[in-house]
């Protein structure tokens, strides 16, 4: 019993706290996580319930924009105790599509030119009615049917 009580107090000294470097970044953005657990000997920390290092600290860059999950699990095995923290954070997309006709009343069978006016982003797709009709920066067009887009 009194090993018990002794375990148990020894374990309640064992609380961490994790300090992440943002909540939310674009995508390509490292966060870094600083552990600051106290009486642990070992760490694993986890993305997405899949574990990633076993370092006292973690960094992580994500590519595409999305939450994950981060878990850090903090362990004593001189007490055979642990204890874990789970938090989690957001990446998001850096891209915001947009783009400016020249005009905006255009007589049937004449040339629309569209000025992309998009940030962020490397390539480019333009649709007409749901098809590819385009992939440069910018984008013209022949409209032979009246009617809006």
């Amino acid at each position: 019993m009194i090993q018990q009580q002794l375990q148990s107090r020894l374990c309640a000294l064992q609380k961490h706290l994790l300090q992440k470097s943002a909540a939310i970044v674009v995508a390509g953005t490292t966060i870094n996580f600083t552990n600051q657990s106290t009486g642990a000997t070992g760490y694993q920390w986890y993305l997405d319930g899949i574990l990633q290092t076993t370092s006292v600290n973690y960094s992580y860059v994500s590519t595409i924009a999305g939450k994950h999950q981060i878990k850090l699990i903090a362990q004593n095995t001189t007490v055979n105790c642990s204890d874990q923290f789970i938090d989690t954070i957001t990446f998001t997309c850096p891209v915001n599509a947009d783009f400016t006709p020249l005009a905006s009343n255009i007589p049937l069978n004449t040339v629309v030119n569209f000025v992309n006016a998009s940030s962020g982003a490397s390539s480019y797709q333009w649709l007409v009615n749901g098809t590819l009709s385009g992939v440069a920066n910018n984008f013209s067009n022949v409209f032979s049917v009246a009617g809006t887009l």
